[in-house]
């Protein structure tokens, strides 16, 4: 037994040749981004929506009223209404699936190393795109009543509102990736 030899030790590493290698993190999956801009879709479509009821109230009109032409997409006329009616959960479900629907196109398109600053700048130019597009063609196909209504300032306004609440994207993916992804 005292015959054997020692096993040698490896020899140390080379040193490395060139610049050391950074690494940086894999961009995250676009299915985080839609999620993150879902989340914040609906958040931007929670501030826009109570933006113009504010805008309607403070013109004499029902806090209501958008809501309820939004209904009157899927009910015709009899939405053209004041009041709170079961049907208006229809109005309030269409414009949290449009603007979640967008918020999550947003949040796909968008480059991920935006900062919060830049996503909220673009964001408005975002609104005020989704304005034109909502005004001059969607709503004029879908919903002519909703399409004179939202030729008004506050609605503008409201749309600008939307784009700058899509600064949220930036932490909602950090958060995301946290929960997510195994690190």
């Amino acid at each position: 037994m005292d015959d054997l030899e020692p096993i040698p030790s490896l020899p140390p590493p080379a040193p490395p040749n060139g610049p050391p290698i950074v690494t940086r993190p894999a961009p995250p999956s676009w299915g985080l981004r839609a999620l993150s801009g879902l989340e914040a879709g609906i958040l931007a479509s929670a501030i826009m929506l109570l933006w113009v009821a504010l805008g309607c109230w403070l013109q004499g009109q029902s806090f209501w009223t958008i809501p309820n032409l939004l209904s009157a997409t899927f009910y015709g006329g009899r939405m053209l209404r004041p009041d709170f009616v079961w049907r208006t959960f229809a109005g309030l479900a269409l414009h949290f699936a449009i603007g979640g629907m967008v918020g999550s196109l947003y949040g796909v398109l968008r480059p991920s190393t935006w900062p919060a600053f830049t996503t909220s700048f673009m964001g408005i130019l975002y609104g005020v795109l989704l304005y034109s597009v909502g005004t001059l063609w969607f709503w004029k196909r879908v919903n002519g009543m909703m399409a004179v209504y939202s030729t008004q300032t506050f609605v503008l306004v409201g749309y600008v509102l939307f784009g700058i609440a899509l600064g949220v994207i930036p932490s909602r993916l950090r958060s995301l990736e946290r929960h997510f992804l195994v690190h």
